[in-house]
Parts: structure tokens; sequence; C-alpha cells
């Protein structure tokens, strides 16, 4: 009898947890009939019959029974008689009558060291019927017969019946023979009938995996293509904004030089007449305000000064450093005056004229600013910072990238360890950053620069601002990295809360005051300058003169000198620190304080301004 090949696949033919282990060619013994019927005290008997494959062993077989729970291992009955023939194999075995309801495919016989899966059990093969062939000899007349005589024709009847027993049995085992081949191929054919499904079913989903897998990885394409067109985009929308308001900028200084050389043509097309006119009207212009300050002059008292207004001269002193030198021989020379705040206004076009009309003040004495200094709880805590270099570099982009390497030194602050690195801002030269004591210092790195750095960094300043202003993720997304990434990400951990001027005071990292300026402006909405021109002149000794100039529904503009009139309203005269300090809110150093001359409610206007774009509570 063929068995059942042994495969993974095989779970559906056989329920029993008792699975065979041997293949079919290699299997000891060829069942070929299971018989069961009643043993002994009840329980049932199997007896399995077959030919030896291989050489006969002397091990005892056992059957293994599948109860449900488990396996049970049930030995073969001793005394069993050998066959005739030495490759005849036979084993009985009697199941308690708790497992006789056991089918037959639940039954697994073991023999030399394999399991070999046993078929179900046939039933019995019903006795032949016993012929009786006294009934049917013809009557013999009664006569005295020898009793050899009869005991040989016993003998030959019944020789006669079991051949014919014998005759029923090879035909009953021939057709058994049939019937189990006939069984096995039949469950050969399902089972390569069920793989052949399975293995297709298999390949459909693996295609239709694979179609998913293709379509997803398209869709991730398509999807980051798209956002790098939208990131593209915007980022173009934003440049075409700045190069929108830089022309009109441009447009309106454009119209005010054309209206001026209309009105310079005008004047010069002009008869002489009126030019006469108008210097007469000149020369009578400047008699009356002699006369004006002749007048002045007699009414007070004798011996008095003549008082000169504080804001004319620290405005006439800071355009005076900008302006070029006179010749030493020859050459005009121009006089100090106070008055000197005035300009043209006639050379003017009328649109230029009304906005550049010079606002006045009363004279005033110059004063010290005090600030406030605000405790830690009241700071933002927000990255306004990062984001206001941001702003700024899309403007000045070599300065935003100076004014990134100026506070880089602040790292000192939060990492406390001593570490060296490089830092490449894009479009300015590589700078080395060391980090020693508690201290910070930023130069320009050169090929005789000692130590070796731990890491260095390069990018945009937008990609660079949260390493300096602090804000840090546990990467820099867009900056290229190389050496320790590891200590990078220690350095970034230190950054992640954000900077203010503050923090920058008190770890002595003073900027730039031109430059941090034009940081704060960048951060200053152009909705919030209000409905009023002005501008404030910041003299730092040694520097050139910045002037943050306020226009109604434009950003705040950090330039240089005032121009010679325009609506200068106040000059702040400070240090770096000083100015450090009054910005950031936090106590100045002992000794250096900030001094204004003019109108204090329009420097306190400009304070308000950068106070809100610092995220800082009102001064009020």
């Amino acid at each position: 009898m063929a068995s059942r090949p042994l495969a993974a696949g095989r779970a559906a033919i056989y329920s029993s947890p008792v699975e065979p282990t041997a293949p079919p060619e290699r299997e000891p013994v060829a069942v070929a009939s299971v018989v069961r019927g009643l043993g002994d005290r009840g329980a049932v008997r199997i007896t399995v019959s077959g030919h030896w494959r291989t050489s006969p062993h002397d091990e005892p077989p056992t059957l293994l029974v599948a109860d449900g729970r488990g396996r049970r291992e049930i030995a073969a009955l001793p005394g069993e008689p050998s066959p005739d023939d030495a490759l005849a194999f036979r084993a009985v075995f009697d199941l308690p009558p708790a497992l006789g309801g056991i089918a037959g495919e639940d039954l697994v016989l073991c023999v030399a060291g394999a399991e070999i899966a046993l078929p179900a059990a046939l039933p019995s093969v019903p006795p032949a019927p016993v012929r009786d062939v006294t009934a049917e000899a013809p009557p013999v007349p009664a006569e005295v017969v020898d009793r050899a005589v009869l005991a040989e024709h016993s003998a030959r009847r019944a020789e006669q019946a079991l051949d014919g027993l014998a005759d029923r049995l090879r035909t009953l085992e021939a057709h058994l023979a049939d019937v189990t081949g006939d069984r096995d191929r039949l469950r050969d054919a399902l089972h390569r009938a069920q793989t052949d499904e399975e293995v297709a079913g298999l390949r459909e989903d693996a295609a239709a995996a694979q179609g998913l897998e293709e379509a997803l990885a398209a869709a991730i394409a398509e999807r980051d293509e798209s956002a790098r067109l939208l990131a593209a985009a915007q980022a173009e929308i934003a440049g075409l904004r700045e190069q929108l308001a830089a022309a009109r900028e441009e447009l309106e200084v454009v119209r005010e030089e054309r209206d001026g050389l209309r009105d310079a043509v005008a004047r010069a097309e002009r008869p002489a007449e009126p030019a006469a006119g108008l210097a007469e009207l000149g020369e009578t212009a400047r008699l009356l305000r002699e006369r004006a300050e002749d007048q002045l002059a007699a009414r007070a008292p004798a011996g008095a000064p003549a008082e000169e207004d504080p804001f004319d001269v620290a405005l006439a002193e800071l355009r005076a450093r900008t302006q070029p030198p006179a010749p030493e021989q020859g050459g005009n020379v121009i006089p100090f005056d106070p008055l000197r705040n005035t300009m043209n206004l006639a050379a003017m076009s009328p649109g230029r004229r009304a906005r550049s009309r010079l606002r006045r003040v009363p004279p005033s004495d110059r004063r010290p600013v005090h600030g406030d200094s605000l405790e830690p709880e009241r700071r933002s805590g927000v990255a306004w910072l990062a984001e206001a270099l941001e702003r700024f570099a899309a403007d000045d982009l070599r300065g935003a990238g100076a004014f990134l390497l100026s506070i880089l030194p602040d790292v000192a602050r939060t990492f406390g360890e001593d570490l060296v690195f490089d830092v490449e801002v894009d479009g300015l030269a590589p700078h080395r950053v060391v980090l020693a004591g508690g201290r910070g210092t930023v130069q320009p790195l050169t090929d005789a620069a000692q130590g070796q750095a731990a890491f260095g960094v390069a990018g945009p300043v937008a990609a660079l601002a949260p390493l300096a202003a602090g804000g840090a993720g546990r990467r820099l997304p867009g900056a290229r990295v190389r050496g320790s990434r590891r200590t990078l990400r220690r350095v970034l951990k230190a950054r992640r809360q954000p900077v203010d001027l503050g923090d920058l005071a008190a770890a002595g990292v003073v900027p730039e005051p031109r430059l941090l300026l034009s940081v704060l402006a960048a951060g200053v909405r152009p909705t919030w300058t209000g409905e009023e021109d002005f501008a404030v002149a910041i003299d730092v000794p040694g520097q050139e003169a910045i002037t943050v100039v306020a226009q109604p529904g434009r950003r705040l503009q950090v330039v240089g000198a005032p121009p010679d009139g325009g609506a200068v309203r106040a000059v702040l005269q400070t240090s770096p620190a000083a100015l450090l300090a009054l910005l950031g809110r936090v106590a100045p150093p002992e000794g250096d304080d900030a001094w204004l001359s003019g109108e204090e409610e329009v420097m306190t206007t400009l304070l308000e301004l950068l106070d809100r774009a610092q995220g800082l509570p009102s001064r009020h």
C-alpha cells in the first residue's frame, strides 16, 4: 500500500495532531491492511498486516494514538506467532475502551524509528457459507461402512472447504489492495489539487502585493516631487515678493528723482528775471532769520550764553562724521550750523517735500534712557531670533551670516564643555568656533588653525540659525555635516531652549549694533508701524552712524547716517553693550548708560516695536 507523502500543506488532510514523519519511499513497512476487532476485557484490538521493505527489525513496534490532548503510546501484544514469510509483518494492539472510538487516521504506527500513518480499518470479512455435504449426498442404503472411510471423506470435505475459504480470502485481499491503491491515488490527487490551488493563490497575492508596492512607491515619489515643486514655488514666490518690494522702493526713488529733475528743468527754462526774484527772496529770508536771531539775543539776559538745541547738536555731530573732509587749502568750508537739520525744500517735489519736512522739537536736555529688567518667567520663550534671522537673510545674506557667526560664542553658555567645531555659512568664508572655560570665540578658519575640529557644519543661514539662535531639534535640516554627528547632536540638545538678547548679554556676547538692529527690524511686521513717519539716529562711538526709519505700511529700515533733513526726531548715543541691554531689557553694565536727545515719545515707540518683535510684554 502506498502511504501518503509528508508535506507542510497536509494539515488540511490530517485533522489530528499526530503527523507522519517518514516519506513513503523510506517507510520500513508497507501496510497492507488494518483490522479492528474485539480484544480482551472490552479492549478494541487493532491488527496491522503488511510486509517489510527492508530487513526486519527486532525492536517491537508501537502504536501512537491522538486522543485530542496529545499522543499516547500503545505497545504491541507479545507472543504473536512468526509468519512463514520472513518479510511478512504483523502486529496486534489492544486499545483501552476510552480510545476505542478513535478513527484510523488518528493512528500512527511507529516501527524501526519511523512513523507510518495507518489507513482506516476495513470492515470484517463475512464468513464463507459452509456446505452441508452430508445433506447434499444422495441417500445411501443403510449399510455398515468402515470408520476409516468415513474419516477420510470428512477430511476431504474439510480440505475442500478450506481451499474455498483460501480462494475467497485471496480474492478479498486482492480487492482490498485495489481499493486501498485507489484511495491513496485519490488522496494524492486531492493533495496536489489543494497544493496547486494554494500556490496559485499565493502567486496572485504576491502579484497583487507587488502591484500595491509599486503603486505606493509611485505615490511616494509623486508626493516628494510635489513637495519639492511646492517648496520651490514658495521660495520663488517669496523671492518675487521681495523683488517686487525692492522694485516698488526703487520706483518711488525714481519718481522722486524724476520730479526733482522736472523741477530743475523747469527752473532752468525760466527767464532770468524769475531766477533773480528767487535769489532776492532767499536773501530776504536770510535777513529775516538774522533779524529774528538778533531779537532773541536782545531778549536774553545779559551774559547768558546762547541756547543750543542738544538734539540739533547731536544730529549735526553725527552727520559731520559721515561727510568728506574739507580740502586743507582752498575750497569752501561749511561752518557748523545747528539749523542744517533743514534742507532746501524748494528743490524737492511736492510729495517728497511733504514727507521730508523737518519736525522741529523744542530745546531739551540730554538725558539717560533707563530700561527695565524683565524676570526670566516674563520672557517670551519663543524662537523669534531664528525666524528674524531668516527674514534678514532674505534681504542681506552676508549681513545675516555675519550676525549668525557673531553670536555663536553663546554656545559655551549652554553646552558647558570645551569643544572645537567649524561652521561655514553659504556665501561666507569658513570659521572655527572654540569653546573653552565657559567662553567662546569665533575666528576665520586658516591653514594655521590649531587642533582638530570635532565636527563641521555648512549650509544656508536658515539651516544653521537654530545652532546659534536656539530652538534646535535633533538635526539641522538642510545642513551638510562632517565629523562626529554624535557630538553635534549633544550640542543641538544643549541649544533646544530659544536664545534672546538677555541671554547674549548674560554670556557677554555683544553683536555689532547695526546687525543687531537689522535683525530686530526684520522681525517687525509692516502693519505695526502705525500711521506716522519717524526716524531715530543711533550714535555709537567709533562706528558709523545708524538710522532706523519707520514709514506707515512698510518694514523698518536700518540705514546709515541720517539725511540732511527728514523725520529724524531723536538721537540715541550708546555703546554696543548698553544698546544690547536696552533692547534686551536687562540691566546695563555699571556706568554704561544710553543717552537720548530729542523726542522721548518717538524713542518709546521704536522700543515698543522692537519689544513686540521679540514677544516681550509692554514697557508700560
